[in-house]
């Protein structure tokens, strides 16, 4: 039989972790629909960090769709407030793929 002793930091470590996971996941849960996985010329399922959705807010424009990548391959695109908010929006699929010809339209 084994003991497992957690030292009050560790435990204090483990319980931040885990409410910052739970931030992470409702955070994802609301931007649903409203950014979008690109993966350019591949079809090729995209590693993706698990805090990516906090960049995706940060970047959110009023009025303008915002791109970047996390690898050449992986494009993300950014809805902005305005596409959003606007009446009869419609939620863009999580991932797609694209060919590199679509990229710069």
């Amino acid at each position: 039989m084994a003991f497992v002793f957690f030292t009050g930091e560790t435990y204090s470590q483990t319980l931040q972790q885990h409410e910052e996971d739970q931030d992470l996941i409702a955070l994802n849960q609301k931007l649903s629909g409203t950014w979008q996985i690109q993966m350019v010329g591949t079809r090729a399922q995209p590693m993706i960090p698990f805090d990516l959705v906090r960049r995706v807010d940060a970047i959110r424009s009023k009025n303008e769709v915002k791109y970047f990548y996390i690898d050449p391959k992986i494009r993300i695109k950014v809805l902005s407030f305005e596409q959003i908010n606007s009446p009869g929006f419609i939620p863009v699929k999580r991932i797609i793929s694209i060919g590199h010809d679509e990229v710069n339209k």
